[in-house]
């Protein structure tokens, strides 16, 4: 890649993008390199995963390559934050190394691990597989389901928080289905959910 992007750039281009702007037309009003906006549009470059939920894109999840540490937040339980991952790499819950272009300024952006790490790292933290609701999520859909299921869900573990709460889907809906209180859960939330369940094993909304 030639130029190197603000977050406020990549939002630019992945909007323009979207617009039905061609590589060429959004090289030229960005002022930077085709190159550079081929790169960013076929996600060849790694961004922190909150770059990740602003443009509705997912790393891509490969079974051989290696992928920065923070792209992994995405694939495990709870909030994806660059926080959680780089906890979880100085607790030795997620395995990674630095990468041969390591960077002595930055070295956090520089470690990398595998996807097997990935799918080991998620399932120390929810052991039991399957797709979990977090009491964050269920508290804004249904604060009567919430306060049914309360004392029951698994704390996440490997993290300090309290409220990590996770319930599992198929409670919370045989719940809701038995009490007769509507659920309204996003399809986005449902479709990206199964994406990780397939890629780790376990999966949070």
């Amino acid at each position: 890649m030639n130029d190197r992007l603000t977050e406020r750039q990549i939002l630019r281009l992945h909007r323009m993008k979207s617009e039905g702007f061609s590589n060429k037309s959004i090289a030229e009003a960005m002022a930077i390199s085709p190159q550079t906006v081929y790169d960013h549009t076929c996600l060849r470059v790694s961004y922190p995963p909150e770059v990740y939920r602003k443009i509705g894109k997912r790393p891509k999840f490969s079974n051989s390559a290696t992928m920065p540490i923070y792209d992994a937040a995405i694939f495990l339980p709870g909030w994806p934050s660059r926080d959680k991952t780089y906890r979880l790499y100085k607790a030795g819950i997620l395995k990674a190394s630095l990468s041969k272009s390591s960077s002595k300024t930055h070295p956090r952006s520089s470690l990398v691990t595998t996807r097997e790490q990935v799918k080991l790292c998620a399932q120390a933290m929810l052991p039991n597989p399957g797709i979990y609701m977090s009491y964050w999520t269920l508290s804004a859909l249904s604060h009567a389901l919430l306060f049914r299921l309360s004392g029951s869900g698994e704390r996440l573990k490997y993290w300090p928080s309290r409220l990590q709460i996770f319930y599992p889907m198929p409670e919370v809906t045989e719940l809701s289905s038995d009490l007769d209180i509507p659920l309204s859960i996003p399809a986005g939330l449902i479709s990206r959910a199964v994406r990780v369940l397939e890629a780790v094993g376990v999966a949070t909304i």
